[in-house]
């Protein structure tokens, strides 16, 4: 025991009058404002002990309740089940105490939206999440999905789950991104067979699995969306009349007349799909379809593990986390592998490698 550690402590005589330290409130509110990832994009499940330790900011004063708040309305609006739905509901028309609209859950920008279990077919949920969109259609931007569309096929809708919730998706005319996570958001009914998000018009970045890559209203539908941006098609399926091998810039070009203004928009297309091939069959014709590179496009699926499923899905988890999904230099930061990028063809400029589809040795999403 050294002669510092055997010396009492002895409290300055001044210490009742100093009390215990005080940090400045603009200094409290920053830390809150560092709690959530620095991107505007970030997104925040429920259960995120970032979105507890806002909670837990709204309870300690007024000056941290407004600015937690705004925190959580725009990085943590979740539903992941029927019953938080409910709740959800409950809460879109109570007083906030506050004359700032960014308080109210009905003004949220963002949401994460996964209310069904195992099946849709259970009308009670379909038209909570019907009016849950119809109220925050206003002012909702991003929206996150995660619903089992394929366990409820047309002709076995009875109970018009498919048309309730078409109706709630039909309202959000502002919507800007949209992901849909897993299953392919098929709501076609006998009397409207659109896809329902080639029906919101100011749509920039779109993201959805089981894409068949071959079918021309595919295409259609993304040349009609004139201020689209990016689309991330994870895990597409092989078309019908062309297995295996699509030349994406062939069928996007011809689904329309070449001189018309929906093909002059510029965007980025990338695919991650194992079954995807990438030669030069699929990039043939590139500088005569698109001399002026409209579409840019890059492919990530050589040399994938097995288990790529669980992979891409830690992976979309993490960058919708970090709102870093579109991003795709940050992308390059957690995977890395084959793949490159392309606007033109084999004799065309060839914009150098990107780095997808495999995680780095060692990382693992937490």
């Amino acid at each position: 025991m050294t002669v510092l550690e055997t010396m009492p402590v002895v409290a300055p005589a001044n210490a009742k009058k100093m009390g215990s330290p005080r940090l400045p409130m603009e200094i409290i509110l920053h830390i809150i404002e560092a709690i959530v990832p620095g991107s505007p994009d970030a997104l925040l499940r429920r259960d995120d002990p970032r979105s507890r330790l806002l909670l837990s900011f709204t309870l300690v004063c007024r000056s941290t309740y407004l600015v937690a708040t705004r925190l959580l309305r725009r990085h943590s609006a979740s539903v992941e089940s029927s019953s938080q739905l409910s709740r959800f509901l409950l809460t879109l028309d109570r007083p906030t105490h506050s004359p700032d609209p960014a308080l109210s859950w009905k003004n949220i920008t963002s949401l994460y939206l996964a209310p069904f279990g195992d099946v849709l077919d259970d009308p009670a949920v379909a038209h909570q999440t019907r009016e849950l969109l119809r109220h925050t259609a206003d002012t909702l931007r991003r929206l996150v999905i995660h619903m089992p569309f394929s366990t409820l096929p047309r002709v076995d809708d009875h109970n018009n789950v498919r048309q309730t919730l078409r109706e709630g998706f039909e309202s959000l005319l502002d919507l800007e991104e949209f992901v849909c996570l897993s299953d392919y958001p098929d709501l076609s009914t006998s009397s409207a067979t659109t896809d329902i998000w080639a029906l919101w018009p100011k749509l920039k970045r779109l993201m959805l699995f089981h894409v068949p890559l071959a079918d021309h209203w595919l295409w259609w539908n993304i040349a009609h969306l004139r201020n689209l941006e990016f689309v991330w098609f994870m895990e597409p399926k092989p078309g019908i009349y062309a297995p295996l091998r699509v030349n994406v810039k062939e069928v996007y070009f011809n689904t329309m007349p070449r001189d018309s203004p929906n093909l002059k928009k510029k965007f980025t297309v990338a695919v991650a799909g194992g079954w995807y091939t990438e030669d030069i069959y699929l990039m043939s014709k590139w500088d005569e379809l698109d001399p002026d590179e409209c579409m840019t496009f890059r492919f990530f699926g050589q040399g994938l593990p097995d288990d790529v499923g669980t992979i891409r899905r830690k992976w979309l988890a993490k960058n919708i986390e970090n709102g870093s999904l579109w991003d795709l230099d940050v992308v390059s930061r957690y995977m890395a592998g084959g793949g490159k990028s392309h606007a033109r063809g084999p004799g065309g400029k060839d914009l150098g490698d990107l780095v997808l589809p495999r995680l780095f040795p060692g990382w693992r999403y937490q």
